[in-house]
Formats: C-alpha cells, structure tokens, sequence
C-alpha cells in the first residue's frame, strides 16, 4: 500500500484581530490549498487562528515566540517603551531559534495577500521584525517562501523598510496584488523578471460561498456606504482625531443628501473592532430625530463574519467604499463602487475595472463631487455590472492557475 507524502506548508499573515478582508483572504486561501492538498499539515502564523480556520485543522503558531513580560511595572510609558525595545533587540537570537524549531520539516512558508508590506500604524518591532523573523527563520529550515499576491507600500519608516526589503529579498517565489505594489518593492531594489502581478486573492472566492441575489437594479435604488475608523496614515493623536472627525462628518453629511435623494442606504464595515463604533457615531451625528423621520431608508445591521458583509452588499445596487475589502466583495458580486481610499491599492483596482473616475481620497472627501460621482455611474449603472462581471470572470481564472503553481505540485 503506498503511503500519501504529507505536506506542511505554514502560513502567515493579519488573521485573527477582527479585519473581516483578511479573513476573506485566510479562508478562500485554505479553501484552494485543501482542494489541491487535502493531507496537508497547516499551520499559521497570527494574531489567533479564526474559527473556520480551526475547522480546517490550522494550528496556531504566535507572531512573537517569547513575548516580553514585565513591562506594565515600570513607569513613566516613556521608560517602559525603551524597556520593550531593549528587551526585544537583546531576546531577538533566542525568538528566531524558536521560530526555526516551530518550522521543523516545513514544506512551503507562504505569507498570504493583504497589506502586509506597509507600515500603516506599525512601528519596527511590530510587524516589520515579524515578518523579517519568519521569513529568515523559513529560509534557515530549507522550507520554500511565497509571497502570495501581498500589497505593499508606502513603507514610510526607514527601519522598517529595511526589515521588510530582507524579508521580501528572502522569498524565493513572489506575486504582488498590483502593478503598484511590484513597483513600490522595485523602487526599493527588491526584484525579479518572475515576480508576478495578480487579482486579490479574495476574487478566488467560490460562487457557491456567495449570497443568491438578484442582479443589482439599473439605475440604483440601494447603496451601500462603506464606514470605517480611519485615523490617518501615521500621524499624531491630535491630527489623526482631526482627520476622523472631518471623514465622519462628511460621510454623514453624504448619508443624508442620499436620502434625500430618494436612495436607500445599507452602512457597511470591514473591521469588527473598530468600525461599528464608527457607525454609531455618525448615526449620531445624523441624529435621533431625523433617523426617525427616515424610518427602515437608512440600515445598519450588525456584522459580524465574512458572510455578514457579503450579504448585506447583496442588498445594495452599488457601494460606495473606504475599507478595501468593501470594495472587493461589492465587485465581486457585480455591484459598481465609487472608492474613498486611503492608498495606491484602490486607484490601481478602480482602474482596472475601469472605474478610475469614481475615486477620492478619504482624507480630502469632496461632497458635492462625490454625489456627481454616484449619479454619473447611475446613470452609467448597466455598462459598469457588465465590465465588472467580464472582469472578475478572468481574475478567477488567473487566481486558480496562481493556487495551482502555488500548491498544485511538490515544492521541495
């Protein structure tokens, strides 16, 4: 009786802190790596192992094998910020020891889409070591790197983007989400005539996963608006409060001249932690007595999982998005989007669904031209679903010929 060679492939990745996106990823990424390798051994490098992860058997391994403890006792936080930093730079050695013993026998070592090669809100001894530590510890256990359609830039912290430059040089095979990101790695002298330019992992996502729903209406009657806790890329407390204040107040503002319009709206998150309380505050500012006067025009369910999301997107003609992922699952299921982003990823997505008009940046939210651009592609509503639907149709493909180089055959 022959006996099925058991292969171990570990992933890593922003899983398990509540960013319903990257839980997307994780999921639709076991999904494809079961159905090519059903004996595998999984584990994954992360914050916690979500739920459906754990069902398929996914073994959780820490971002930081030998946490420093003791820290909280000291103060002011001034002194016990240098204690952490001392502490870790003097440990370091004995965490990628560690790290090399957890990938004993490691086939593959795959760092899995999302954002993982920026610095929004990271400082060197966050995810930049982390990263750099797994992906040098991967390479000293023989195990074969991927980087698996990630985004990257900007990186603004020149620690940082040290850390991460070694880390990306270490993988031996590497695949970026958008031509941005290959070219931000490029600029920073990380790269090579194979490295790829891929779809959103999430595109990959099976059709039998997605709500039945009826085809979005032409011209729109429902839209979704994206709500997010956004604080600025990497400024202080008092410019980041300032920057969420006038995100939040304009998209309210938005919110109602919709209404107003005659538009039902769905207000949607991609963050289970942060963004409902976003929700609450700009229900707020709308306040009690007109939510009254509204009535069931203005919804704000409860989310809570992948599914959630997806749903109420179902419900919706077309989005409006700040979280990025909002922006994917709405073009997954056909629904045209008008994009207040925050990075180089949405205009380079927007673009090449041929929505490049339909963009303004989350810190700079013009009102008056963001109601023009939700009528003009109303009015365009029908030719955008077609080219949407055309689109993700050949990212699919792309993605399961990327599963099948990825995980289709022997790596070592």
């Amino acid at each position: 009786m022959s006996v099925i060679a058991r292969r171990r492939v570990v992933l890593f990745g922003l899983f398990g802190f509540g960013n319903l996106g990257n839980e997307a990823t994780l999921w639709v990424t076991l999904h494809h790596l079961w159905r090519r390798l059903p004996h595998a051994d999984i584990a994954c490098v992360c914050d916690s192992v979500p739920a459906f992860a754990r069902e398929y058997g996914v073994v959780g391994l820490p971002f930081d094998p030998m946490p420093v403890g003791g820290g909280r006792f000291i103060r002011p936080k001034s002194l016990q910020l240098a204690y952490g930093v001392f502490a870790t730079l003097i440990t370091e050695p004995i965490r990628r020891q560690r790290a090399i013993r957890m990938l004993a026998n490691a086939d593959q070592f795959v760092v899995v889409g999302t954002g993982v090669l920026d610095d929004l809100g990271e400082v060197p001894w966050g995810m930049p070591t982390q990263i750099f530590r797994w992906v040098s510890a991967a390479r000293a256990s023989r195990a074969n790197v991927h980087l698996l359609a990630v985004g990257a830039g900007p990186i603004d912290n020149p620690i940082n983007r040290l850390l991460m430059t070694r880390a990306v040089a270490n993988a031996e095979v590497r695949s970026y989400r958008d031509d941005y990101s290959r070219g931000y790695m490029k600029r920073l002298g990380v790269w090579s005539k194979t490295d790829e330019v891929v779809p959103d992992l999430v595109f990959a996502l099976p059709r039998e996963w997605l709500p039945t729903s009826p085809s979005a209406n032409s011209p729109p009657r429902v839209i979704g608006v994206g709500v997010m806790s956004y604080y600025g890329w990497n400024v202080g407390n008092a410019r980041g409060r300032e920057i969420y204040s006038t995100y939040v107040t304009r998209l309210a503002m938005f919110v109602r001249r919709l209404l107003n319009a005659g538009y039902h709206v769905r207000l949607l998150i991609g963050e289970r932690r942060t963004d409902a309380q976003t929700v609450r505050e700009l229900l707020e500012i709308i306040g009690p007595a007109e939510l009254s006067k509204i009535g069931e025009r203005l919804i704000a369910s409860d989310m809570d999982c992948v599914d959630d999301v997806f749903r109420e997107i179902a419900l919706t003609d077309m989005v409006v998005a700040s979280r990025f992922h909002n922006l994917v699952f709405a073009l997954i299921l056909g629904r045209p989007v008008v994009s207040l982003g925050y990075s180089a990823k949405f205009d380079a997505l927007m673009q090449e669904m041929k929505l490049n008009r339909y963009c303004q940046s989350i810190e700079d939210i013009d009102v008056d031209l963001l109601c023009e651009q939700v009528h003009h592609l109303s009015s365009h509503h029908a030719d955008a679903v077609a080219a949407i639907a055309a689109r993700t149709d050949e990212y699919r493909q792309r993605l399961d010929r990327l599963y099948d180089s990825t995980f289709g055959a022997a790596q070592r």
